[in-house]
């Protein structure tokens, strides 16, 4: 097994198939840590990094736990809260984590390493070829990369996995990455020392505040720093230049965002990404597998990032499994259709969402017409926050 990426969605699916006694080499660009952002997790993270064995090294790491979120989004003129207790089916975490991507990042390869993945740093995976298994009906897979000193190399594999993130290795290689023209957003973000923190129980919590030009959020972290970013529309953002002063303007018309950071400082320059939903024509073909961010990405709001890269190592895990003892790639086929109706529902529901004419009631009514077998609206709303589909 080759797996190329070690974020988040590599990392866990090493470990997960390590742990089930598969040879598997995760070849990683970067040297971790290195820095990243999506620092919000939803309960059902944790769920996953249980099962890959994970979880202790993330929860002795220090991180902030986090209970629920804060809005002021919609019609209602006052934020408004919801936790994730309050399912009304008892889950295992009714809590999550604010983390720092690059300690959470290491804290995940290392364990997929401990777990028996090899892991190679400063290596650029390039070409990709279908290459029959001898003695079999399987199509394997030839990989060609570039070590960190410029020497290539080559390998084989009997599947190769796209874990590689926004920067999508194969579904560039394929044309396969299709962009949503609604969700067409860039992402400016900075970091503040000092912020003032929600009074308490919501002082770990993010908190999201819609506005004019798009929405901001404000995630506090362990380190006394929080992550402050700007979502807007693609055609409101300006040339990079001139994206400090619309930030800093954004930040004044905001409310609650700019109460927090009254008394902060930023620390960090700003930074900025395109911050483009898309997805995939397809998540599985001859010889490999798309996951995590390398497949779909969907607009940040809902904190789902890490959850669905968490969540559908998992299932490809479960699916990589299978198909090896059954020797055919159906199970594969399987995996693609769960991951698409998986993320075809938050994006459903994000889009919902962003009419901010909203109640949120309306929200999570809307929430209840795609799950019914909730208890009722608010359940279903804490359920589909949680990252608690059933998958």
């Amino acid at each position: 097994m080759i797996i190329v990426g070690g974020g988040p969605a590599g990392s866990t699916l090493a470990a997960l198939l390590a742990r089930s006694g598969l040879d598997v080499t995760v070849l990683e660009r970067e040297t971790f840590p290195r820095y990243h952002i999506g620092e919000s997790l939803v309960p059902e993270v944790l769920d996953v990094l249980e099962e890959s064995g994970a979880l202790p090294a993330v929860e002795s790491a220090g991180f902030l736990r986090k209970e629920g979120g804060v809005f002021r989004w919609g019609t209602k003129p006052e934020p408004w809260t919801f936790h994730f207790d309050e399912a009304r089916e008892r889950y295992r975490f009714t809590y999550a984590y604010q983390v720092v991507r690059s300690v959470f990042d290491k804290i995940l390869l290392e364990h997929a390493q401990t777990c028996g993945a090899e892991v190679m740093h400063g290596v650029l995976a390039r070409e990709f070829a279908e290459q029959p298994v001898a003695g079999s009906n399987w199509t394997g897979a030839k990989l060609t990369a570039t070590l960190a000193d410029g020497e290539p190399l080559e390998l084989q594999a009997r599947l190769v996995v796209d874990c590689s993130g926004q920067a999508g290795w194969l579904a560039s290689k394929f044309k396969l990455r299709k962009y949503d023209p609604f969700l067409r957003n860039v992402a400016v973000f900075a970091y503040f020392r000092d912020a003032a923190r929600l009074p308490g129980r919501e002082a770990h919590s993010i908190l999201c505040e819609a506005m004019e030009l798009g929405w901001f959020w404000n995630i506090p972290l362990h380190d006394g720093t929080n992550s402050v970013g700007l979502i807007t529309k693609a055609e409101l953002s300006p040339a990079a230049g001139d994206r400090t002063a619309f930030y800093e303007s954004a930040l004044q018309k905001s409310v609650y965002t700019r109460e927090l950071l009254a008394r902060a400082t930023r620390v960090t320059e700003l930074r900025s990404i395109a911050d483009y939903s898309y997805r995939p024509s397809r998540l599985a073909g001859p010889g490999f597998l798309l996951a995590g961010d390398a497949g779909n990405f969907i607009d940040p709001i809902w904190s789902t990032g890490i959850m669905l890269a968490t969540t559908s190592a998992r299932l490809a895990a479960r699916a990589i499994k299978e198909s090896f003892q059954s020797g055919t790639p159906q199970a594969l086929a399987d995996y693609e259709t769960t991951v698409q109706q998986l993320v075809g529902r938050y994006r459903q529901f994000i889009y919902f969402f962003y009419q901010t004419n909203a109640t949120p009631e309306n929200y999570f009514w809307k929430a209840y017409s795609m799950l019914p077998s909730a208890a009722d609206p608010q359940d279903a709303f804490i359920r589909l926050v949680s990252g608690r589909l059933g998958v």
